[in-house]
């Protein structure tokens, strides 16, 4: 028996390595049922109101595999963020930068490469609507997530913002 290994009835010692990797593990797990359990959303048998949305900007897909997505993407971007907590908050605010970053660029370049094409084919009257197309891209880029990066980037620069303001001395 090692050192770090307890005796029945006795506790572990604080960073015992068995329990530390149990933690980890049932963590992961957490984050994988919650994944699944975003993903089943799109099982459900919903009336399907995302044909009834429809316009010159187009029609929604179906709405509980687009709600599956998203919600499969917040549960990923929260994993990121609670991966990131324990890091110093020099390096949760390059993490939350780059996650805005990311997120902004992507959202430039679904909206700019959509426009694009967009402007292209429609005729003036259709090109009126080009707000509601912005917005129908985004809410249906569900391989984007543009939206979840940037929560998820917010969430970590303040973070890292609110440990860099209990640090300091008031």
């Amino acid at each position: 028996m090692s050192a770090n290994e307890p005796t029945a009835g006795a506790a572990c010692a604080a960073g015992c390595p068995r329990h530390a990797l149990g933690a980890r593990l049932l963590t992961v797990a957490g984050w994988l049922v919650a994944a699944l359990a975003a993903l089943s959303v799109a099982a459900l048998p919903l009336d399907d109101a995302g044909d009834a949305l429809c316009g010159a900007w187009g029609c929604l897909p179906p709405l509980p595999a687009l709600v599956a997505l998203h919600l499969f993407w917040f549960v990923a971007a929260g994993a990121l963020v609670h991966a990131t907590a324990r890091l110093p908050g020099a390096a949760r605010r390059v993490v939350g930068s780059m996650c805005v970053g990311t997120a902004l660029a992507a959202a430039a370049l679904v909206i700019g490469t959509d426009l694009y094409a967009w402007f292209a084919e429609r005729s003036e009257v259709a090109r009126a609507v080009w707000p509601q197309r912005v917005a129908f891209r985004l809410a249906t880029a569900t391989d984007v997530p543009a939206f979840q990066l940037l929560c998820a980037g917010v969430a970590s620069l303040a973070a890292a913002r609110r440990e860099t303001l209990q640090r300091e001395p008031t």
